[in-house]
C-alpha cells in the first residue's frame, strides 16, 4: 500500500464534505511525504486530491496541470486493481475533472474528449461506482460545455445505473445535472421537481 494512506483518506473526507482548503493542505503534505519516499502512487493519489481540490477552489490553470501530473502518473498494471479498494479508479475520476476543467476553460473538444474517455476507461474496467461517478461528471462537462442536449441523457443515464448500484450520492448528482439541462432547455416545472428530489436524496445522504 502506498505511504501516506491516512493522509490520502483524510483529504478525500475534506473534499467530500466540502472543506476544501483542508483537502488542500493535507494534498500537499501527501505530496511532500511521497517525494520523500519515492511512492508513485503516493504522489498520483496527491496530485489527484490536489487538482481536485483546486478545481472546486476556482483555480483553474493550477488544477489543470496537477489532473494532468496525475494522469501521466498512472500504470494501469498498478493502479486499476486500486479501485477495489479506493471505490474508484484514480485515471478515471481524474481525467473526468480534467475535462469539466478543460471545458470551463473553453476548450470544449478536449474537455468532452477528456470525459468521454474517463467513461470508456471506467466501462471498460467494469468498475460499477467508477462508472457511475464518471456519468455525473460528463453531464457536468457537457453542461460547462452549453450542452444541455447532450447532458441530459447521460444524466438520465446516472441516475438510473445509480439507483441500480445503490449509490445515493450518485443519484442525487444525476438528479440535480439532470434539474440544470432541463433549466437550459427551459423545462422548468420539471427541473424544479428534479432540484427538490436531489436535495432530498443528499439529505438522506448525511450531506446536507
Amino acid at each position: 500500500m502506498p505511504v501516506g494512506l491516512d493522509l490520502g483518506a483524510l483529504a478525500g473526507a475534506h473534499l467530500m464534505g466540502g472543506e476544501i482548503p483542508k483537502a488542500r493542505a493535507l494534498a500537499q503534505d501527501l505530496l511532500a511525504l511521497a517525494i520523500e519516499r519515492n511512492d508513485q502512487t503516493a504522489l498520483l493519489m496527491g496530485h489527484r486530491i490536489l487538482g481536485m481540490s483546486l478545481f472546486m477552489l476556482g483555480e483553474l490553470a493550477q488544477a489543470k496541470r496537477e489532473l494532468r501530473e496525475a494522469m501521466a502518473l498512472y500504470n494501469p498494471e498498478q493502479h486499476a486493481p486500486l479501485a477495489l479498494i479506493f471505490s474508484h479508479d484514480f485515471k478515471a475520476t481524474a481525467q473526468v475533472y480534467l475535462g469539466v476543467v478543460m471545458a470551463l476553460c473553453g476548450d470544449i473538444d478536449e474537455g468532452v474528449g477528456h470525459s468521454v474517455d474517463a467513461l470508456a476507461y471506467a466501462q471498460e474496467l467494469r468498475h460499477p461506482h467508477s462508472i457511475c461517478y464518471v456519468l455525473a461528471f460528463v453531464a457536468g462537462t457537457y453542461l460547462c460545455a452549453g450542452n444541455p442536449q447532450a447532458a441530459l441523457p447521460v444524466a438520465d443515464r446516472a441516475i438510473v445505473q445509480s439507483n441500480e448500484q445503490g449509490f445515493p450520492q450518485w443519484v442525487a448528482g444525476g438528479l440535480m445535472l439532470r434539474g440544470w439541462a432541463r433549466v437550459e432547455l427551459g423545462e422548468l416545472e420539471a427541473a424544479l421537481v428534479d432540484i427538490r428530489s436531489s436535495i432530498r436524496a443528499l439529505e438522506k445522504t448525511g450531506t446536507l
